[in-house]
């Protein structure tokens, strides 16, 4: 079911102004908070364009986040209960390090400078050319203002999304 204060809520925040747990009950309104995702969106042709140790990889996103990433994840942030992800669009990729659901205690567990570390480590690694965010479902939408900001040279979406209007979200 659709929650009908979805547009109530803020479509970004910043990665230290986390948004509460999905599904929790904001007094003002009842309402439901949505989900949010803590990460990038890239062209669906990145990852298969990095190199790791002088090879490229071509698997799925969400394989190359387990087979490539995930290792050189664990190498790097030993105490980290989780690891990156990906979800993967038409022509777009999601990678995420967490979504505001209970499982994103582990994140919350780390202090902020190791939070900034793990954020750099990503950007560095995954050449990720923007700051996460966190950002309400439709992911594709309110990511896209600044993924058009980061990957500008990605003509598929250059052009703006037609019949798009927050009210449009709703539907989805």
């Amino acid at each position: 079911m659709i929650n009908p204060a979805l547009h109530s809520f803020e479509p970004v925040l910043d990665m230290d102004d986390p948004p509460p747990l999905r599904k929790t009950i904001r007094v003002s309104d009842n309402a439901r908070t949505p989900a949010y995702i803590l990460g990038w969106m890239v062209p669906g042709y990145h990852l298969d364009s990095l190199e790791f140790n002088g090879h490229k990889y071509e698997y799925t996103a969400s394989a190359y986040m387990v087979v490539v990433v995930k290792p050189l994840f664990e190498a790097a942030f030993p105490e980290a209960e989780a690891h990156p992800r990906a979800l993967s669009g038409m022509d777009h990729v999601v990678i995420y390090l967490t979504m505001n659901t209970p499982e994103r205690v582990w994140l919350d567990k780390l202090t902020a400078q190791r939070r900034q570390e793990m954020v750099q480590w990503m950007m560095q690694t995954l050449k990720l050319r923007i700051e996460p965010k966190w950002y309400r479902v439709a992911w594709d939408h309110t990511m896209l203002p600044r993924y058009r900001e980061a990957w500008p040279e990605d003509t598929f979406h250059a052009a703006p999304i037609a019949n798009y209007s927050p009210a449009s979200m709703g539907s989805r």
